[in-house]
């Protein structure tokens, strides 16, 4: 199993479905949806492995090790792409984008974080339905086991 297979994985069982969680059968969710995007992207990856593995894509030097890499294209990362003059872009939508697209809180303007949650591991825009289920599903499984309370509680204050 690859470790990108193996992620979304853990991270599917982690969001399994609580008591609370009730889901319409014509929504899709989170992990259902990546269950279909994990295995196109897998076979994207495998092909580009393949056709241009043994490209060069530049020259490193110590200089850029320790400015931090600037500048180098040393990762492939799709969920998001800094540019200087238009700011931020998360799968291709700029924050203003995002803003009138992805689901608000309740009674607010501003999005909430399982909608860019969404975005981010699918490069999908959810529904609003989804979004609050996925919210749902979060806070049901949100508690904490107590041997880390436990570890919390034990930390000094600062």
């Amino acid at each position: 199993m690859s470790f990108l297979a193996s992620s979304v994985s853990r991270s599917a069982r982690h969001f399994s479905r609580g008591p609370a969680f009730v889901r319409n059968a014509s929504t899709k969710s989170l992990r259902e949806t990546l269950a279909e995007i994990v295995p196109q992207k897998q076979a994207q990856l495998k092909e580009l492995k393949a056709k241009h593995g043994e490209a060069s894509l530049g020259e490193v030097k110590v200089e850029n090790l320790i400015g931090g890499m600037r500048g180098l294209k040393v990762m492939l990362w799709e969920g998001s792409v800094l540019d200087p003059n238009e700011g931020i872009r998360f799968h291709g939508h700029s924050i203003p984008d995002c803003q009138k697209v992805l689901t608000p809180a309740k009674g607010g303007k501003e999005i909430i974080a399982e909608s860019m949650l969404w975005l981010l591991l699918t490069g999908k825009i959810p529904t609003e339905e989804q979004t609050r289920e996925l919210s749902a599903e979060l806070a049901a499984n949100g508690n904490l086991p107590q041997y880390i309370e436990k570890l919390i509680d034990s930390y000094v204050d600062a």
